[in-house]
């Protein structure tokens, strides 16, 4: 570049030249610092300006392709607006510029450019499908927020063009039948959901929405149907999914129980007899139940109830309370608060149970999971604990769910349990072992049967082993 004959050309050429090597090797700011240098020397050469201004926004473009590749989402929108506004290559630097937006979480601006490349380059038809796409996904989380706002006239006018056809009918729909869920349409919800899960067969969360609708609108029976169509494989998520206080369809029923214990040191063979009723209304179902027992050669009656109810975002809970007027082995009185939480898999629940015998009061604290496995299994694990005594006990309690015909349960505990002998012997503490092993069978829509036996170990008291069984009228 430092020589020259009378014309210049040599400088110019040599310049040209070593530019081109700097572009070969992609050292695109060596080749523009070249073409500047030969700028100086023919200001008039607009060639020269041309290339500088193409290589600079090539340069540029490559730097805001960097921050984006980097995450470094702000400079990359900064340097790629600029260029995009200037024009320089506006397809490039428009695919950095929505990648971005839509990095950030700036649906709406990324739409637009897509919109603006859309009608720029019809030719593209990736474009077009992307701006469809994020144009339904911001009408659809437009939907949502109106939901949320108790919109819900809104949310239903954003959602039924995108569930009547196309890839969004699945979101969509959920927005169209929660739409209704708020209007307190709940059959029209279910509906919907029916429809969703023709078209969706492998979504378990569906079909458990279109029974939960089914049995809030007392549609008992049509919610027996659907359930009973459910892959045996699904039916323990599905009633997972219902919550403990509505599945599996437990509508209503009365239950009939009895059983009887032996034990050793001579303590008398223990009776119990029962009978339990179980309500469902719109928000919960409600169980009551009165059983006379003998134990310890001493009688006792209790009288209890317990109602549970459904919660927002995967909660329930359950308020109970119980009497018994003899006063003596059995708690005079107690009362029960519980909650649980279902988070996909699993669900979480804890309770406090206060109880008043004739020569303490007690304090139970439970907490604990239980995680259901798709098929057929579910196991839970809990722990008790009673301050005043310091009496502890840690239970293992698998399921086995064959369908809703038949369900195989059983409980493993140990720890230091206190137990009331008694009005006339007090509550001992002691090591203590428990197994139950039990089986329901529904023979039909309204009659099932079932039975449990057990064992109970308490470390230099007694052994106590017995059976109880059941039998339940559904209707």
């Amino acid at each position: 570049m430092g020589k020259s004959d009378a014309s210049g050309r040599v400088n110019y050429d040599s310049g040209i030249l070593l530019a081109r090597n700097y572009l070969a090797t992609h050292r695109i700011a060596d080749a523009i610092n070249v073409y500047r240098m030969l700028q100086k020397k023919y200001p008039n050469d607009m060639e020269l300006h041309r290339l500088i201004v193409h290589y600079q926004g090539v340069l540029e473009i490559e730097n805001a392709e960097s921050a984006l590749s980097g995450k470094r989402y702000d400079l990359a929108i900064k340097l790629s607006r600029e260029l995009y506004r200037e024009g320089i290559d506006r397809y490039r630097v428009g695919l950095i510029l929505a990648k971005a937006y839509l990095a950030k979480g700036q649906v709406g601006r990324a739409a637009e450019i897509y919109k603006h490349l859309a009608r720029r380059y019809p030719m593209d038809p990736d474009l077009a499908r992307q701006y469809t796409h994020l144009n339904a996904d911001m009408t659809l989380t437009e939907a949502q927020a109106d939901l949320r706002k108790g919109n819900w006239q809104d949310a239903m006018a954003r959602s039924i063009p995108l569930y009547e056809h196309g890839p969004y009918r699945l979101r969509a729909g959920e927005i169209f039948a929660r739409s209704y869920v708020a209007a307190g349409s709940r059959e029209q919800a279910a509906v919907v959901y029916m429809a969703l899960e023709k078209d969706y067969p492998d979504n378990v969360s569906l079909r458990a929405a279109a029974i939960w609708n089914l049995l809030y609108a007392y549609h008992n029976d049509s919610a027996l149907r659907a359930y009973n169509a459910v892959p045996e494989n699904d039916k323990p998520t599905v009633l997972h999914a219902l919550g403990g206080s509505i599945a599996p369809l437990y509508t209503n029923y009365v239950m009939l129980f009895g059983g009887m214990a032996t034990s050793t040191r001579g303590y008398p063979n223990d009776n119990r007899v029962g009978i339990a009723v179980n309500k469902s209304f719109k928000d919960g179902a409600l169980y009551l139940s009165a059983s006379k027992e003998a134990r310890f050669g001493e009688h006792a009656t209790e009288i209890s109830g317990v109602y549970y109810f459904g919660l927002r975002e995967g909660y329930s809970g359950y308020v109970g309370a119980s009497f018994s007027p003899e006063n003596n082995f059995l708690a005079h009185y107690g009362a029960v608060l519980g909650l649980t939480k279902s988070i996909g898999s699993v669900e979480i629940y804890g309770s406090v149970r206060q109880l008043a015998f004739s020569n303490i009061d007690a304090t139970v604290l439970s907490g604990g999971a239980r995680y259901y496995f798709r098929n057929p299994l579910s196991i839970g694990f809990t722990t008790f604990y009673v301050p005043q005594t310091d009496a502890y006990s840690i239970m293992l309690s698998p399921i086995w769910n064959t369908g809703e015909d038949n369900k195989i349960y059983m409980n493993l505990s140990a720890g230091m349990a206190g137990e009331d002998l008694g009005s006339n012997r007090g509550i001992l503490k002691t090591p203590s072992a428990t197994i139950v092993l039990g089986d329901s069978i529904r023979l039909d829509a309204h009659i099932s049967v079932g039975g449990e036996v057990f064992h109970e170990y308490r470390k230099a008291l007694y052994n106590r082993s017995g059976g109880l069984a059941f039998v339940r009228y559904w209707w």
